[in-house]
């Protein structure tokens, strides 16, 4: 996926569903947001070629169930592992990003499923 100078990569609050790396260019992680009426600027989390922007322990948490409620009707996921819970930007000169879907980690785990308790 390529990203335009400051175009954002994933907003605060939208779903999370992919393993994110950084391919090309650098990625601006917001790690700690401005408030409103705050005048201070936001500080980043500047990631390179090569760093992941979604880590694999997110993707993996949201495919597990958090629990059981008892009656063997399994929980999802913790809330925090379906939303991001950043807003992250292509650098100034832009960024190439790959996505992997959560749902190709599900796919492989339902058919190697030794491979997420090994991880």
């Amino acid at each position: 996926l390529a990203f335009g100078p400051g175009e954002v990569v994933f907003e605060h609050g939208a779903p999370r569903d992919a393993f994110l790396v950084v391919k090309a260019g650098q990625v601006a992680v917001e790690v700690s947001p401005a408030r409103p009426g705050d005048h201070r600027r936001s500080e980043d989390c500047v990631l390179q070629p090569g760093d992941t922007a979604v880590g694999l322990l997110f993707v993996i948490a949201s495919l597990c169930a958090e629990g059981s409620s008892g009656d063997d009707t399994i929980i999802g996921p913790p809330e925090a592992c379906k939303l991001h819970s950043r807003t992250a930007r292509a650098g100034s000169s832009g960024a190439e990003v790959v996505a992997v879907p959560t749902s190709a980690f599900s796919e492989a785990f339902d058919k190697f499923p030794y491979a997420m308790q090994s991880m």
